[in-house]
């Protein structure tokens, strides 16, 4: 046990760099969230860091055994969705579902949806649409193209369908931004933030 917690070799033989799991990630977000004082939160505390060791120990386990929890993304499923990252960008004017996204990238669609949201705390559809209004009012603001090229170039079908999710992300629509900044040059993104 000693040699466990005393560590100072490369060789120790209980060093275990494990998968990322949701479940241990929540508790311990619930930990740092913890506003108790007093004898209340030691004891709630001591209890949520027993759990997230058992729930540690349960995850070495699994590993032992070759098992991967549904929860649980490794460094290679984290490599696998950062590539897809750098696809969806340069294929940003395709329609990207997330069942030809999973097929591409060699994961099955619970497995990347849980690897996004461990990574950008959003499904991969969010994440997909989220780029495409950034992509979107890049161009809006920095090129002559019409709404309606824009809404092509980001692979969109639909130019209303574009204006009400423009409108829900930044409190404008696409027309009206263009307007505002056709008027000034100097326009941030902390404007778009400013709903009317």
């Amino acid at each position: 046990m000693h040699k466990a917690f005393a560590g100072g070799s490369n060789e120790n033989p209980f060093r275990h760099y494990g998968n990322f799991n949701l479940k241990i990630a929540d508790q311990i977000r619930s930990l740092n969230e913890n506003s108790d004082s007093g004898i209340v939160r030691s004891l709630t505390m001591e209890g949520q860091l027993n759990l997230i060791l058992a729930m540690q120990i349960l995850e070495h386990h699994n590993y032992e055994r070759g098992e991967i929890l549904p929860e649980s993304i490794s460094k290679d499923d984290i490599r696998k969705i950062n590539q897809l990252t750098n696809y969806i960008i340069d294929n940003i004017s395709e329609s990207l579902h997330v069942n030809t996204l999973a097929l591409h990238v060699g994961m099955n669609v619970k497995k990347l949806q849980t690897g996004f949201r461990v990574l950008f705390s959003k499904s991969v559809n969010e994440y997909v649409r989220e780029l495409k209004l950034e992509i979107a009012r890049d161009l809006i603001r920095n090129s002559d193209y019409s709404i309606s090229e824009i809404v092509y170039q980001i692979g969109l079908k639909s130019r209303s369908y574009f204006s009400k999710i423009f409108s829900e992300k930044y409190g404008i629509l696409p027309t009206e931004y263009r307007k505002m900044n056709k008027g000034s040059d100097d326009t941030t993104d902390t404007d778009l933030n400013k709903k009317p």
